[in-house]
């Protein structure tokens, strides 16, 4: 992550009270944030620090709630059909920007359903193969994979 946690809620706590001084003072009640992955994951305990500190900060709860499953879709259109009163926020990954790619009847639409609020965070993805392999680059791994179609997987097992 190449932005601290307290800058991010700094950030996000100055741009929710910059609300209009004749808007109701937000939040009022608790706020539920969606997280579209199992906890423990990277897009899960990001937010909860964020949060912790956001909701001592606004002096509200903000509720943290998991709810993994197909491609992040199932969260992501519950958030689409909720309320749009700042009240149930989706917390969500690259995968809002693919899903449409992947899901071709979204019930939901990644940019008229969302308003973007705030990074919270960037996570860099690694490709690792056995040194037995002796790939060196990217490009070595995807001409392998060209060159003998269904050949590289995924590793069942995991390290202990």
């Amino acid at each position: 992550m190449h932005s601290s946690p307290l800058m991010l809620v700094s950030a996000l706590g100055l741009m929710l009270m910059s609300f209009n001084a004749n808007a109701e003072t937000w939040p009022t009640r608790t706020v539920t944030a969606i997280v579209p992955f199992a906890a423990g994951s990277f897009t899960d305990v990001v937010p909860r620090v964020v949060f912790e500190q956001l909701a001592k900060q606004l002096g509200q709860n903000i509720i943290v709630e998991n709810r993994p499953g197909a491609g992040t879709t199932t969260a992501t259109a519950f958030v689409a059909k909720s309320d749009p009163d700042g009240y149930t926020i989706l917390v969500n990954s690259s995968a809002h920007t693919i899903a449409p790619a992947l899901y071709p009847r979204l019930s939901y639409h990644p940019v008229r359903d969302f308003a973007g609020v705030v990074p919270l965070g960037i996570a860099s993805s690694v490709l690792v193969v056995p040194p037995a392999r002796e790939f060196k680059t990217a490009a070595e791994f995807v001409a392998a994979a060209k060159a003998k179609p269904g050949a590289p997987s995924m590793p069942t097992r995991h390290a202990r």
